[in-house]
């Protein structure tokens, strides 16, 4: 054993003989032992933005046509989940008119906000996977209006001498908040 160990035990020996026999002592030792503190924390969360939507119906159909012909349609898309709770921006965008192994572009789809005719020769649906929205949004669901919503209108130009088929187009309409 070293000088200081031997030190370090006589010190506390003689302490607690003092404890022994001084009640005040330990009391107020004892009160100093057993101090309680108080502290307060901070919590934070981030709720984040969610909407939903949901549309009017599964297929535009743009009936028969010959070449050359122009045809609207509308869709409505709606936010349909009242525990959205942010408005959503709607986008859109799809692929070519496939019918076997002929086909037409994209482009001949065309978008707009409004229901006017003049919308058949503006905004041409892309192909693009990073498209820009359409500056179509649907408000944020409130407990008055639950089921907020807009439409989404789409127009056909047929192209000359396309050969006869039954074609198809996936367009895709998806919301971002």
């Amino acid at each position: 054993m070293n000088i200081v160990e031997t030190r370090l035990r006589s010190f506390f020996a003689i302490m607690a003989s003092l404890l022994v026999v001084s009640g005040t002592l330990a009391l107020a030792l004892g009160s100093v032992a057993f101090a309680t503190t108080t502290s307060n924390v901070t919590a934070n969360v981030a709720v984040e933005s969610v909407c939903y939507i949901g549309l009017s119906t599964n297929a535009i159909s743009f009936g028969s046509l010959y070449p050359t012909a122009q045809h609207a349609d509308n869709v409505i898309v709606t936010d349909s989940d009242p525990n959205g709770n942010a408005a959503a921006n709607v986008i859109v965008f799809g692929g070519n008119w496939i019918s076997g192994l002929n086909s037409f572009g994209v482009s001949n789809t065309t978008w707009s906000a409004t229901s006017s005719n003049t919308f058949l020769t503006t905004n041409p649906l892309t192909t693009s996977t990073n498209p820009t929205t359409t500056g179509i949004t649907i408000a944020t669901p409130t407990t008055s209006a639950n089921d907020p919503s807009n439409s989404i209108y789409f127009g056909l130009n047929v192209p000359g001498a396309i050969p006869a088929g039954t074609y198809t187009q996936t367009i895709v309409v998806e919301n971002s908040c």
